[in-house]
């Protein structure tokens, strides 16, 4: 018998992260999905190619539209209340958003399970706002179960909210494609390594530090790189470094899921100067081009990357550590050809089946202790 589970996903941009889950659910067969809630109206020909019925909220937030997108909302909710004439339901919020306020209440009061994914246990550097806080706890307090990515974000998450709700660790839980991982690339021979910053920009990040490491290994004369910067947000704070190095090429606001496969496709290694983090798709989808990754050494990589094996951890948080590591793996196609098979390797454990499983299993554990 199949379960009854409805994907949501009212954040920005969630379709990158709800698609592949979806299409690796349908696939496996034991989950009947009947609903993606979506917030962008770009995303409706992917939504469409699902095959899978599914509402919108409003894409146009300029307050001028206020009557229409209150129409809109009010028109969403009424199709929402026929959908759960069934109570024997389990709404899974994959990527949550302020929306989710807006509409949760129906499934919640006509019986459903409501389990929420937390993909950051705490806010990130630069990113404190009381708001958000708020709604995020809001959020956990409509929902029955509470799903997060690693073992690190569950024990974040649950200093912060104690025994309220139950916090379950899903890992692997993140689906990059429900294609197979590509090929472990080869050193580049006769060219410079490109390195590739990818994601959005933001303080915890660490591109200022990255671009301090760049500054370092022009200045010494080092073995010849390439950097490219790809991503949306706040560009502004580093304007003045990316000035002084006019050869970072910087791709900024957000690009297409057919642009990010040939940006990865592009560039030789993944590279991720974090101050801190709960746990990164970019570091997945470095894994499914079969690309090694440069890293800093936090706690929330340690599920995601090996040292040695798939990655290469710096020795600290510092632009100085990020220009070793760039130059040893520059200097070694030996090194970088074993990272980028253990890259492949790593990304082949974490199929799409295998992560479908997982989500199975819990959705199994939820509905069975409903109907208990």
């Amino acid at each position: 018998m199949q379960m009854q589970v409805d994907s949501w996903t009212t954040g920005l941009r969630g379709d990158i992260v709800q698609r592949p889950l979806i299409e690796a659910l349908m696939a496996d067969g034991r989950v009947n999905q009947r609903l993606i809630f979506a917030d962008e109206a770009a995303s409706r020909p992917v939504l469409a190619a699902t095959g899978l019925p599914f509402l919108t909220t409003p894409a146009n937030r300029n307050p001028l539209n206020i009557l229409q997108s209150l129409h809109r909302i009010s028109q969403a909710r009424a199709s929402l209340w026929p959908w759960y004439e069934d109570n024997q339901r389990l709404v899974h919020v994959v990527m949550s958003s302020p929306w989710d306020q807006v509409f949760l209440d129906i499934p919640k009061r006509k019986g459903a399970k409501i389990l929420l994914t937390v993909h950051d246990a705490q806010r990130h550097i630069g990113e404190e706002s009381v708001f958000h806080s708020a709604l995020e706890s809001r959020l956990i307090e409509i929902a029955d179960h509470v799903a997060v990515l690693s073992s690190y974000a569950g024990e974040v998450l649950r200093r912060r909210i104690g025994s309220r709700r139950p916090v379950h660790v899903v890992a692997p839980g993140l689906v990059m494609d429900s294609r197979a991982p590509g090929p472990s690339k080869t050193p580049p021979i006769g060219r410079p390594l490109k390195l590739l910053f990818f994601g959005r920009i933001h303080k915890y990040k660490g591109l200022d530090i990255l671009l301090d490491a760049w500054e370092r290994l022009h200045l010494e004369s080092a073995p010849p790189v390439e950097l490219t910067v790809v991503g949306s947000g706040d560009i502004s704070p580093y304007r003045d470094m990316l000035a002084r190095n006019p050869d970072v090429r910087l791709m900024h606001g957000w690009i297409s899921d057919a642009e990010m496969e040939r940006v990865f496709a592009d560039n030789d290694v993944n590279i991720l100067p974090y101050r801190e983090g709960s746990l990164s798709a970019t570091a997945l989808a470095g894994m499914w081009a079969g690309m090694p990754t440069i890293a800093t050494p936090i706690a929330c990589f340690n599920e995601q990357l090996r040292n040695g094996v798939n990655a290469l951890y710096s020795d600290d948080i510092s632009a100085g550590a990020i220009a070793a590591c760039i130059r040893r793996l520059a200097q070694s196609p030996e090194l970088y050809a074993r990272l980028a098979r253990g890259a492949r390797e790593k990304a082949i454990s974490l199929s799409a089946p295998a992560v479908a499983n997982n989500w199975h299993d819990l959705y199994r554990e939820i509905l069975s202790e409903r109907r208990s």
